[in-house]
């Protein structure tokens, strides 16, 4: 094309100069050699073939990486590997094997390795062997039992749990447990309640170390309540050790009796007794209960905007509420209830005004103030509650409980826009189920990043931030005196700062110390 037509044009190099657009991407590199992530894989999975082939380490580094710079399906790993600079990072991360390591990784291949990623059909079938064994099963919920190759991600992902506590360690871990809707289009997907076929995994989100404690892989037909016990007996057992206080928080998919009781009862060897606060179902009883409270009982739900208190609109009371449970036994724990209610600024039309108008719960007050009298008295509320062993003060137990949204449903957001949750590679379950969990271990590694090495100014980034100003870096990689250089370009901001970063990372604490 000749260059009258426009003011560049596009040369291809001739030699291969190191090149990489991923130059930020060292320090991720970094923080898995001080993780031993090679050897942590060989300790827990053991998927790959034994003579020949990509081994286990170097499929799933590849699907951290795949995350990291930003790609959903394995496809996208052939723009990897035609990323000389980072084809060079990889390599080098293989030569910090032993001598004896890098002739096994050698004689793998009867025909000579082709490239340094896996490419994306070897990355697919990859994917597949995590699924042997799995049989699916029709005419109900299903949650089929962890593959030991999936129990090994799962190991893989406490060990990187249990860095996180020995380099910053807290006593208090408040788990926010929810359900995350995976649509997709596949043939062997099952039919959720939104109406779409898909996924429901579940997951137990530490709040104060910002990291998924586990996570259970589910069909779409599982409703998100399903065994919610067992589940949270598998995050406490995901704890580390130091962890000496829990909390749980849910939404209205928790309020089994069977999980409240196990919490309130202190079934638990190791936590006891937890305190919990969760969503309460409005059912009809619930409501009718709080139709009747008196308006002298309801209180004022402000919100802090800065350093001021401002009124929400909402108003919360605590109710007498006895639930009618299957099997009530006279000693059955009592929990207390919360209830929050809002004026409907928008009603239907009188004749129509009923419970099934609106498509949330609502009640119409009944009571009026001290005298009888009170404006709010026959108008309608929408309404909410929580159920809690908890005795603090209501107001700010409700702003404590609803701290849940604002992260757990956020990490949600994260998992399948900026990672790779929400496009799911094949129909075999057991293969959606491992790349979901090499996607919570990339997260979680980004968590890692985030709260020890990252400055202020990068904490709270979204991963498209950090992808356009810290990952997607332009630079060379050039091995000088036996050494790998990553050199970026004079003047690049970010240089100090990554050197900076290094140095953190190399203060941190081991994992087997």
């Amino acid at each position: 094309m000749s260059q009258g037509a426009f003011n560049f044009k596009y040369v291809e190099s001739k030699n291969n100069s190191g090149m990489t657009a991923y130059g930020g991407l060292g320090i991720y590199f970094d923080l898995l050699k001080r993780l031993d992530f090679v050897n942590l894989v060989k300790r827990s999975v053991s998927v790959s073939g034994i003579d020949q082939g990509w081994e286990d380490w170097q499929n799933l580094l590849s699907l951290i990486l795949l995350n990291l710079c930003g790609g959903d399906c394995v496809d996208d790993i052939s723009s990897l590997s035609t990323d000389e600079g980072l084809c060079r990072l990889f390599r080098r991360f293989e030569s910090s094997l032993s001598v004896r390591e890098q002739r096994i990784l050698k004689k793998r291949w009867r025909k000579g390795r082709q490239g340094t990623f896996p490419s994306s059909s070897a990355l697919l079938r990859y994917l597949k062997r995590f699924d042997e064994g799995y049989k699916s099963k029709m005419g109900g919920a299903y949650v089929p039992e962890l593959s030991p190759g999936l129990r090994g991600l799962e190991e893989m992902n406490v060990e990187l749990i249990s860095f996180m506590q020995k380099n910053r360690p807290v006593e208090v871990a408040t788990l926010d447990m929810d359900a995350t809707l995976i649509p997709s289009e596949k043939t062997e997907a099952c039919m959720s309640y939104k109406g779409f076929k898909g996924y429901q995994p579940v997951n137990a989100y530490w709040y104060e170390q910002e990291m998924v404690v586990h996570s259970e892989f589910r069909d779409g037909n599982v409703p998100a309540g399903y065994n919610l016990k067992e589940v949270f007996e598998k995050s406490l057992l995901n704890l580390p050790e130091s962890v000496s206080r829990v909390y749980l928080r849910s939404d209205s998919a928790g309020y089994k009796y069977e999980l409240l009781d196990y919490c309130h009862e202190g079934k638990n060897a190791r936590f006891g007794r937890i305190e919990f606060c969760v969503s309460s179902v409005a059912s009809k009883e619930l409501r009718e209960s709080v139709s009747e409270v008196s308006e002298a009982d309801w209180h004022p739900l402000y919100m802090k905007v800065g350093n001021k208190k401002v009124a929400s609109g909402q108003d919360w009371a605590e109710i007498f509420y006895v639930p009618s449970r299957k099997g009530f036994r006279l000693d059955a724990p009592m929990y207390r209830y919360l209830a929050i209610r809002e004026k409907i600024r928008q009603p239907v039309f009188k004749e129509f005004d009923s419970d099934d108008a609106y498509d949330f719960p609502t009640v119409v007050c009944r009571c009026g103030g001290k005298d009888g009298n009170s404006n709010s008295r026959g108008m309608r509320y929408r309404i909410s509650g929580y159920v809690t062993n908890m005795y603090w003060e209501g107001e700010e137990l409700i702003h404590w409980a609803r701290k849940r949204c604002g992260q757990s449903e956020h990490i949600h957001s994260v998992m399948k826009n900026d990672f790779s949750g929400g496009k799911l590679p094949c129909g075999e379950f057991g293969a959606n189920a491992c790349w979901w969990h090499m996607m919570i271990f990339s997260l979680n590694l980004h968590a890692i990043i985030k709260e020890l090495i990252f400055d202020d100014r990068w904490r709270r980034c979204r991963m498209k931030a950090v992808r356009l100003g810290i990952i997607n870096i332009a630079a060379r990689v050039l091995k000088c005196s036996r050494q790998l250089h990553i050199v970026l370009s004079k003047g690049e901001l970010m240089a100090k700062v990554l050197i900076g970063w290094r140095k953190r990372i190399l203060g941190l604490i081991p994992l087997l110390s």
